[in-house]
């Protein structure tokens, strides 16, 4: 289940995605700026908050939630396994060209304060997703699409590692300055291929 957050919560996490986004180099930033960009008073921050790490811990958590929450939303919408494929290559995209950027910073401000970083909610919003993909399964299933003996942890399993590769070699094309049009729709093509071949071959 989504976590709640405040909307001065809410207020201070998008600031930091906006700083991040930015280039703003979170490890050396200072509370008052996040305040700042946020348009609330530094005491009024620090009723939510107790320390800057706190809230960038707690900007991780609430990214999980929004993505998700996308993640939940577009494959709920979903009524066939093509339009499932095309909804999830277009979340990929989407998170590698508009997010990626401010996620890495963080985690990489996060990583070296990592043996005191506290549980961000991942496993019950993992726990969450992977009962949306047994919901993806049964709709695959009863439209006839997946191969007979494809059995469910396989076609999870299947299904999330396709998206994760599919994300990656998106962030590396875009790394590397070669994201182009062209270049996402060979790959998207591939995502394709690949879960067709695994799941309908068998």
């Amino acid at each position: 289940m989504k976590p709640e957050y405040t909307p001065k919560e809410t207020a201070v996490f998008e600031a930091v995605m906006r700083l991040a986004g930015r280039g703003v180099d979170l490890a050396g930033v200072k509370v008052q700026q996040i305040a700042d960009e946020a348009n609330m008073g530094k005491g009024t921050l620090y009723e939510y908050f107790k320390s800057k790490e706190e809230i960038l811990h707690g900007t991780v958590g609430w990214c999980l939630a929004q993505e998700a929450a996308a993640v939940m939303q577009l494959t709920g919408n979903a009524r066939t396994m093509p339009e499932l494929m095309e909804l999830g290559a277009d979340y990929a995209h989407a998170l590698v060209t508009r997010r990626m950027a401010a996620y890495q910073m963080i985690a990489g401000v996060l990583h070296a304060d990592a043996a005191d970083a506290p549980p961000c909610g991942a496993k019950p919003l993992l726990q969450g997703l992977q009962a949306l993909l047994g919901q993806d399964y049964r709709m695959a299933k009863a439209t006839g699409w997946l191969a007979d003996d494809v059995e469910e942890e396989y076609f999870r399993h299947v299904l999330f590692t396709a998206m994760v590769s599919y994300a990656m070699v998106l962030a590396g094309l875009a790394k590397e300055g070669r994201l182009t049009a062209e270049a996402e729709r060979t790959q998207r093509s591939y995502f394709k291929r690949m879960l067709c071949a695994c799941l309908q071959t068998l």
